[in-house]
């Protein structure tokens, strides 16, 4: 398995290095800042499989790299990791948002580490849909990349329970999962062309990100027309003031 491990303290380069050699990675490339992990990201012809990334660098920090990553050929789904001291949750939220699979904190657990990498790759099967999407029509339309047009706080499956289990984890945080279905998807994945198809996508969860204004949220779809999103509680409204609006906007969407 191909590895890129940046982070600016030789120290934990190295002791990452021997870990993922003893647990059986045979190609680990280190780099100690963004730019430099970046360059070695553009100059290899084969992309790696896993990133791990630190959040604090120099040249370039590892929340920016990650981003960057997310828009290079061949790294749209590529598990990202980000392994930082920082434990606050503006940290956190910004690493989900520029697109990091999961986020560990320094010290770390070596079996915790790499389970976490080892999950990474796993797709998620815990959001349920009620039907299976066609082999013609199955990319992951939870991945932001396959967007027309980008959107922040829209993020994969396993992302989205990964940011649950870390923010839930640091205290002090109290969030809800809200589910939301939107019909009309249903009915246009049966009728457009791939391509509109993502864009109508994109219009709906913008739409729902509206909706929500001034509540902190991630969202990510689970297909069949369901996404679920994931609210700060504190700043929520309610289920049934939601729900209007959703339905307003949607039917006023153009």
């Amino acid at each position: 398995m191909k590895l890129l491990i940046a982070d600016d303290d030789p120290i934990i380069l190295d002791l990452l290095a021997e870990i993922f050699v003893a647990y059986g990675f045979d190609d680990i490339v280190l780099t100690s800042n963004g730019a430099e992990a970046l360059q070695a990201i553009e100059a290899s012809p084969k992309p790696f499989d896993y990133l791990l990334l630190d959040v604090q660098m120099p040249v370039m920090d590892g929340i920016t790299l990650c981003r960057e990553v997310r828009r290079e050929p061949g790294y749209a789904n590529t598990p990202i990791i980000m392994i930082t001291a920082m434990t606050d949750k503006a940290h956190i939220d910004a690493a989900f948002l520029a697109g990091a699979t999961d986020y560990t904190t320094k010290p770390f657990d070596v079996r915790m580490l790499i389970s976490q990498v080892r999950r990474a790759e796993q797709p998620a099967a815990v959001l349920p849909t009620k039907r299976v999407l066609s082999a013609a029509k199955s990319p992951d339309f939870a991945d932001p990349a396959l967007l027309e047009r980008k959107i922040s706080g829209f993020v994969g499956q396993q992302a989205l329970l990964n940011y649950a289990r870390v923010v839930q984890g640091q205290g002090g945080y109290a969030a809800v999962a809200v589910p939301v279905t939107a019909h009309v998807l249903k009915d246009l994945f049966e009728r457009l062309p791939l391509a509109e198809f993502q864009t109508a996508l994109g219009d709906v969860a913008e739409t729902i990100f509206e909706s929500l204004i001034g509540t902190q949220a991630v969202l990510t779809y689970a297909g069949d027309g369901q996404f679920l999103c994931l609210c700060d509680a504190d700043r929520m409204m309610s289920a049934d003031d939601l729900q209007a609006e959703l339905a307003h906007a949607l039917e006023h969407a153009d």
